[in-house]
């Protein structure tokens, strides 16, 4: 009888697990037994009756290949992302199904239906996230799968999601999972706890319960061969929310597609890992309801609002070749709208205001740049000869690829960093946002962050570029009010902003990826034994690396060097010529 009735306990709570999580349904938020946290148990549970038919495959397995500002939990066994555009990639054999295992809840069994809003005196340092057994809010993402030809797009709640059925076992599949942030619009964590792979059965009829090789995960790159050059991080600070979605699909051309811009587009997306910092929302200038300010999302692991924004980033786990920074549109639309343009109420801008408004803001653009450099990468670790190798010799898999220490070095940061003008900017116009007749914000903005890029190098800084952007998208052909098809069940994700109100298209998408990866190819290819570089797809760059060492870089003790050969120089020549009385 007792077994009875713990069998029926323990259906009964199968029942509910698989009612509440598996399909979403609420729950009270204060369903607990005796004290225990119920989500706990119901995981377990869970796992239990999972693993009749699928292998778990852990947050902290090798052949995960996260990109982004992802956390590890103290006890490893979770990754925690809030930034949108932060993705886990993943090559699967051997299986015909695929689930995600998560710890965020179904919102309608949280108290708290939004994300706090944090003041910048309230956020606090901590290097890893507590281990925190209650579940987070839903989150948004994408899961796209090379091979099987489809986009998943997923508002999850519960502990296991599923993804895809009937994949062929034969293959092998490709799978990236992006964080696109909270449901509508808002931001969130995603806290990843792995992935189910479902085994493939016997296709043998006299064999049906048998099993054919485990479900497991390949070598992430095995799928190209034993041997290939580890990928570059390319950083993107931006208050583009087009930029967002620059991650989560993967090519569907080739590279001799004639909508692949010449393989830039499939050479973004295979050879390089981009890393968003989506700035949403915040401008360089603090507003003053919020207080907060670009600053406080760069350096933090996520952004204002989430758990992960309350946390300081560590900038040890990766480090970007280059740096771009893409910012200036909220605050340029915030002043503008200030002012009445747009509106209706046409007040214009005096050539003051804009001048001194446009000083403030390069002022506090030049000390983002600066305080990057002496915080975020005190240093150019490819000035080290094993991690500078990274743009020279080929590295392995199995040459620590995760080191990640800072060896000293005197010398300032050299990480070139490229700033850009937000590409919705070009099509401000469309929503009249003038400024004047012949001055567009693009312009503006655009001359406002030449001024940023001419301080810093007045300063010593020879490292920061600017890239003109102008004439790389048309106004009318390569944006869209609403996002296209590609992005339609995510075109509510984002809640209005300068940067949301046009999006970039697909057309506009392929010509920035295929520009910016030719732009940055110099710092991204292979290096030729005459010096020269190659491109991602193995052809020569179509431009050649800015000079990054223009002047000299300040070491205190060339400096001291350099003096006492002029001293004795001074002394010699006054010898020579009998200067001593």
């Amino acid at each position: 009888m007792e077994a009875r009735l713990v069998y029926l306990a323990i259906l009964s709570a199968l029942v509910l697990l698989c009612s509440v999580h598996y399909f979403a349904v609420p729950v009270p938020p204060l369903f607990t037994v005796s004290g225990i946290d119920t989500w706990v148990i119901l995981k377990h549970l869970l796992r239990k009756l999972m693993e009749k038919d699928n292998i778990f495959i852990p947050a902290s397995h090798p052949h995960l290949h996260y990109v982004g500002r992802w956390m590890p939990t103290a006890n490893q066994l979770r990754r925690d992302a809030a930034f949108r555009g932060s993705y886990v990639e993943m090559v699967v054999a051997n299986t015909t199904g695929l689930s995600v295992s998560l710890n965020n809840l179904n919102s309608a069994s949280k108290q708290q239906q939004h994300p706090a809003r944090l003041d910048a005196r309230d956020l606090h340092h901590s290097v890893l996230p507590s281990v925190n057994a209650r579940a987070s809010d839903p989150v948004s993402f994408v899961v796209s799968i090379e091979g099987h030809h489809n986009t998943y797009w997923v508002e999850a709640a519960g502990l296991v999601v599923p993804i895809v059925q009937n994949l062929d076992p034969q293959k092998t599949y490709r799978v990236r999972l992006t964080h696109m942030g909270g449901p509508n619009g808002t931001n969130g964590d995603l806290e990843f706890e792995g992935v189910w792979l479902e085994n493939a059965r016997a296709a043998s009829p006299t064999s049906s319960n048998e099993t054919s090789p485990t479900a497991r995960l390949l070598a992430f790159g095995d799928e190209d061969g034993p041997r290939r050059r580890r990928r570059n991080v390319v950083e993107i600070a931006t208050s583009e929310a087009s930029l967002s979605f620059i991650n989560p699909l993967l090519p569907a051309t080739s590279p001799t597609d004639p909508d692949d811009g010449g393989g830039g587009v499939t050479n973004w997306f295979t050879e390089l890992d981009a890393v968003v910092v989506d700035t949403t929302g915040t401008g360089l200038l603090p507003t003053p309801e919020s207080r907060l300010s670009v600053r406080d999302s760069f350096f933090r692991a996520g952004p204002p609002g989430t758990k992960a924004g309350a946390r300081s980033w560590n900038f040890k786990l990766y480090h970007p070749s280059v740096l771009l920074l893409q910012l200036g549109l909220e605050d340029f639309d915030a002043f503008f709208s200030d002012t009445g343009i747009g509106t209706g109420e046409r007040s214009p801008v005096t050539q003051h205001a804009l001048a001194k408004f446009t000083n403030e803001f390069v002022d506090a653009y030049v000390k983002l740049v600066q305080g990057i450099r002496a915080n975020a990468y005190p240093f150019n670790s490819n000035s080290d000869s094993e991690v500078a190798s990274s743009s020279s010799v080929e590295l392995l898999d199995d040459e620590d690829p995760d080191d990640v220490s800072y060896i000293y070095n005197s010398a300032p940061s050299t990480l070139t960093i490229f700033l850009l003008t937000p590409f919705s900017a070009a099509a401000a116009h469309r929503h009249h946002v003038l400024v004047a007749k012949k001055l567009t914000l693009h312009r503006v903005i655009s001359s406002a962050v030449a001024q940023v890029v001419a301080a810093v190098q007045a300063e010593g800084d020879k490292s920061t570029f600017w890239i003109d952007t102008t004439g790389w998208l048309d106004a009318e052909t390569d944006f869209d009010d609403d996002v296209d098809d590609d992005y339609e069940e995510s075109s509510n994700q984002f809640q209005k902003s300068p940067s949301s109100s046009s999006m970039l298209n697909k057309a506009g998408m392929s010509k920035v990826t295929t520009l910016l990866a030719d732009h940055l190819c110099p710092y991204v290819g292979v290096s030729t034994a005459h010096g020269s570089a190659l491109g991602l797809g193995g052809g020569a760059c179509p431009f050649d690396p800015y000079d990054d060492y223009l002047g000299d870089v300040f070491l205190p003790q060339d400096v001291e060097f350099s003096r006492s050969v002029l001293k004795h120089k001074i002394e010699l020549i006054k010898q020579k010529f009998d200067l001593w009385r």
